[in-house]
């Protein structure tokens, strides 16, 4: 699959200090390059109510991310687990 970045993801990225937490993140991103389904990628669940949101766990921080045309897009990295959710609906309303 083809991985892209949206900036607030890299920006994410920046204010995280754990090395390990890079590292399992760089593990997922290039599992994620080398498969053509996200089903074969463990540790990776589907957003209920969204057709293409998902979500990784990875130690404390959860990854969000959507896939969509064989092509992973990911948006967000997270430390507390309600804020994903929150994010996707504040995105949602200001869509519409």
């Amino acid at each position: 699959m083809k991985v892209e970045f949206l900036n607030r993801f890299s920006k994410d990225l920046d204010h995280i200090s754990s090395i390990s937490v890079k590292k399992n993140l760089t593990k997922l991103i290039l599992q994620m390059e080398l498969e053509d389904n996200l089903n074969n990628i463990p540790h990776i669940k589907k957003l209920s109510g969204h057709k293409s949101a998902y979500r990784a766990r990875i130690g404390d921080y959860r990854v969000g991310f959507s896939s969509k045309n064989n092509t992973v897009l990911f948006a967000k990295l997270f430390i507390e687990r309600t804020s994903i959710m929150f994010s996707i609906i504040i995105e949602l309303l200001l869509e519409m």
